[in-house]
């Protein structure tokens, strides 16, 4: 059994598999608990590990760089527990897991769970027990990754946009949530100044003007993209990560997830032979094979 860990020290570990704003509330808020549950158990953290906007499902093969470096942490140093939210924040794979089982076994690891139970792994039952968990929680992941796929399926075929980020040009605001104050966006309505501005970069392209002059004049004008303020993997959320957005951004005639032809309900921002004649410009060149 478990002693008294009053005193010890203690890496909290802090995920979240999607954030679309950027603003890592989900975080915060597993911070808050994981706090809380330190001052109950008596454990001082040595170490604040957080992975935003990373899945740890089968469904992926992202790397989760704060985990590999608490786990490296746990086998190499002294410290040897770890508070997380869940059993599924830590890990959703079964391999991942019984590297867990492993540190556990070998170095002396343990974890603790703000929202389930603590196992000594040193007890070949509760090792059961964590691969039943660990089984559990992948397939409930699996399951969820069908049902997404599925929806998006339904929603292709009726020409609904398939969620996700607004896109740019796209999701006019028709109003305010009165609970959080945020905008409420159509999908499928345009919002003028953005349309204007990718007509202004469809003209200059086909003037002859390169894509990084005219990303550049949009940098120095302090244009913004769809998603200005967001902290993620692809932008940094400053006018200087504007870049030149899909000259379509929504397709109008059309919504093709996995093959699927249907006809979309967005209205379109420009005539399609413009559209195509931009993209011709654009396309990045196909290589061609060396003489023999």
């Amino acid at each position: 059994m478990y002693q008294s860990l009053k005193g010890e020290l203690a890496y909290k570990y802090k995920r979240i598999s999607d954030d679309r704003e950027g603003k890592e509330l989900g975080v915060k808020r597993q911070d808050e608990d994981l706090e809380a549950l330190a001052d109950y158990l008596g454990v001082t953290i040595a170490g604040d590990f957080t992975d935003n906007d990373l899945s740890a499902s089968t469904n992926t093969n992202e790397c989760r760089p704060d985990y590999e470096d608490m786990m490296v942490r746990l086998e190499t140093g002294p410290v040897k527990i770890v508070l997380a939210y869940t059993t599924s924040r830590l890990t959703r794979k079964p391999e991942e897991n019984e590297r867990q089982i492993k540190l556990a076994r070998k170095h002396g690891a343990q974890y603790y769970y703000v929202r389930g139970q603590a196992l000594d792994l040193q007890v070949a039952a509760n090792r059961r027990m964590a691969r039943y968990q660990a089984a559990n929680d992948a397939g409930e992941a699996e399951e969820l990754q069908e049902r997404v796929v599925r929806k998006k399926l339904q929603d292709a075929r009726e020409g609904k946009t398939s969620g996700g980020p607004r896109i740019y040009g796209y999701g006019k605001a028709i109003g305010t949530d009165p609970a959080t104050g945020k905008e409420v966006c159509d999908p499928y309505q345009t919002r003028e100044d953005e349309v204007a501005l990718l007509h202004e970069g469809k003209a200059r392209t086909l003037a002859g003007d390169s894509q990084l002059d005219i990303v550049m004049d949009w940098n120095a004008r302090g244009l913004k993209t769809a998603k200005v303020g967001a902290t993620t993997r692809r932008w940094t959320g400053t006018p200087a990560a504007l870049r030149l957005p899909r000259w379509e951004p929504q397709p109008a005639a059309e919504n093709r997830p996995r093959s699927v032809m249907a006809c979309g309900r967005w209205a379109s921002s420009s005539a399609p032979c413009s559209t195509r004649a931009t993209s011709s410009l654009t396309r990045p060149a196909i290589p061609r094979a060396a003489p023999a």
